[in-house]
């Protein structure tokens, strides 16, 4: 939640500090994800789409698709969670 993406599954871990494990993906900081915590939402949409690697859309998100992972649109091109 510090303004940085999730990485990508296969993420590969190279630093490690108290806000989680950190990897490089297209040559940018992005968090991998620590299994022992939630994941804290960059705004508010579900963490099942948090946990995917998206993030969350802005506030006036328009809903475009839903599945079982919560509601989703499209901010800048990317999939993004809407608030729930």
């Amino acid at each position: 939640a510090q303004g940085y993406e999730c990485c990508p599954s296969d993420c590969e871990t190279i630093y490690t500090d108290d806000d989680g494990d950190w990897g490089v993906n297209n040559n940018q900081w992005c968090g991998c994800g620590n299994k022992k915590t939630e994941p804290k939402p960059i705004g508010s949409c579900s963490v099942n789409i948090l946990n995917q690697g998206y993030e969350c859309c802005p506030s006036d998100c328009e809903v475009i698709y839903t599945d079982n992972d919560g509601d989703w649109g499209v901010n800048n091109n990317q999939w993004c969670g809407c608030g729930n």
